[in-house]
């Protein structure tokens, strides 16, 4: 299955693909329904990881609706689960760095291929 992350911008949605490690494709778009040629219900299914937003429900809607399965990265619900959650990113192994480490996108793909691994 490919795994594939979205940065939903306010002007722009960012693109990217991952295999192996590696980005394999990486784009900009300006709206959800221009992503339909990569993403779209005759694409292959993808494992697609963005974070939860307002704009969220409809994207995550979509892509179901499309084949894929959608993954969201939510903020915690409480100061024990945020404490949890940092204690385990602590003892978790840095992970691989890439020219994209510092974007909003790079976290989440770094999360996502952490959690996969």
């Amino acid at each position: 299955m490919r795994s594939v992350g979205l940065d939903l911008g306010v002007r722009h949605i960012a693109y990217c693909e991952v295999k192996d490690g590696k980005v394999v494709d990486r784009g900009a778009v300006r709206s959800f329904s221009q992503l339909a040629s990569r993403l779209g219900p005759k694409s292959a299914a993808a494992e697609v990881g963005f974070e939860a937003c307002r704009e969220g429900w409809h994207v995550h809607d979509t892509l179901k609706k499309w084949g894929h399965k959608p993954r969201t990265r939510a903020a915690p619900a409480s100061c024990e689960e945020a404490e949890e959650k940092n204690k385990k990113h602590l003892l978790r192994k840095p992970p691989v760095q890439s020219h994209h480490s510092r974007s909003r996108l790079g976290g989440l793909l770094n999360y996502y291929c952490r959690e996969a691994a």
